[in-house]
């Protein structure tokens, strides 16, 4: 019997000991889960004193800043041929042409600033050349030939102030030649006057460093309508701009085709002031359709060839000069340069 009691005795220590020896085995399985479970719920502060979770700092040193749940929209080519987007009209810029040096790039002997004489058959002519001020034969420059109106002489462009001042307006980006008519008329001898225009026109080529794809005319009245007639019976003038013009030439005869800038009063507006615009519109083959052009009363005609645009404007008043004539016509030259 003492014998039964100590067996079941031991037994009851035994499993007394088992059990307590289960007990702590438990914990050392759950309490690493109960630790790492707290550990992962935990904010490390940043640097900067900001709370951010660890898996954020770590998105943000290894990761792109950009957002990952939004992809990013990949860059879309156009295609080369698609044309540049215009403002609001559809009319193309002239493309930049390459360098036609004049002789006068490689000569010693250059025109001098201020007033040039020679003679032609038995009269006496003049022109005047200015020059920009850091004129270089080691540059080809774009040259202007400035005409005054009938009944006038060099005087009026050589003005330094006023709306015809195109000396200070574009002196220092272009040569200027100022022409005076045989006895203050273009009208008086066509063939003279294209004869004064080859020679001073040679002279310039032969004695200042020009692009000769930049040969550009202006004029007013008379002026204007003979820069038509250089633009007609020459093919080195690249473009005109002319105020209150009208033929001098015979159409049928132009071996030009000169980008053209037109302007006409509105009390001026005869017919053969118009017939002027409608001829070469049509010469440089635009349409009737037109978009407005800087300033308002200037409009642009849809032009075939991007390299020949006519444009007409109107201005208030009579047989005058427009106060932004000048500005206009260097602005539409420079589309050329």
């Amino acid at each position: 019997m003492q014998n039964k009691r100590w067996t079941l005795t031991f037994f009851t220590i035994l499993l007394t000991f088992f059990a307590a020896c289960q007990e702590p085995e438990t914990d050392k399985l759950s309490s690493p889960r109960k630790r790492a479970s707290s550990s992962d719920d935990q904010v490390a502060p940043s640097k900067s004193g900001d709370s951010k979770p660890k898996s954020e700092d770590k998105s943000s040193e290894d990761e792109p800043k950009s957002d990952p749940e939004i992809p990013q929209t990949p860059e879309i080519k156009l295609p080369e041929t698609m044309p540049k987007p215009m403002d609001g009209a559809m009319i193309p810029t002239p493309q930049p042409q390459p360098l036609s040096l004049s002789a006068g790039c490689k000569s010693e002997v250059q025109l001098p600033e201020g007033t040039q004489e020679f003679m032609q058959g038995t009269l006496k002519r003049k022109f005047i050349v200015h020059r920009p001020k850091d004129y270089s034969k080691d540059k080809a420059w774009p040259l202007v030939l400035a005409l005054h109106p009938n009944g006038s002489n060099t005087s009026f462009w050589d003005a330094t102030s006023g709306d015809r001042a195109i000396r200070k307006l574009f002196g220092d980006k272009a040569i200027i030649l100022i022409a005076e008519a045989r006895k203050g008329d273009w009208r008086g001898d066509l063939p003279i006057e294209l004869a004064y225009f080859e020679t001073i026109i040679g002279q310039a080529k032969a004695k200042l460093c020009l692009d000769e794809k930049k040969i550009f005319s202006m004029g007013f009245s008379g002026g204007g309508s003979f820069s038509g007639v250089l633009g007609c019976m020459r093919s080195d003038i690249r473009a005109f701009a002319a105020g209150g013009a009208i033929a001098y030439f015979e159409k049928d005869k132009c071996i030009g085709k000169p980008a053209a800038w037109i302007t006409i009063g509105d009390k001026e507006a005869v017919q053969e002031r118009k017939d002027f615009v409608e001829f070469w519109r049509e010469r440089n083959q635009c349409s009737k359709e037109a978009v407005k052009g800087k300033p308002e009363t200037c409009q642009e005609f849809a032009c075939s060839n991007a390299m020949n645009p006519t444009i007409f404007c109107s201005h208030p008043g009579d047989h005058v000069w427009p106060s932004f004539g000048a500005e206009a016509a260097w602005s539409f030259f420079t589309r050329f340069l």
